[in-house]
């Protein structure tokens, strides 16, 4: 028996959209962004982060 994610899975993930489903505020994703700790890619002037990235940063514990 597999467990279901917390989160809706999508392809790409806005850093918002990262923020909402872990109910802290955008300001905090940025800083995992800029650390290191949560890869991240740039489109343009849009930030993604790609789902097996946040996946993994999930199963880590997101402790920065």
């Amino acid at each position: 028996m597999q467990n279901s994610p917390p989160f809706e899975p999508r392809s790409w993930w806005t850093p918002k959209q990262i923020a909402e489903t872990l109910q802290v505020t955008p300001r905090t994703v940025q800083r995992w962004i800029t650390s290191g700790v949560l890869p991240a890619y740039r489109f343009g002037r849009s930030v993604r982060i790609a789902n097996e990235d946040f996946e993994t940063f999930v199963a880590n514990g997101r402790s920065a």
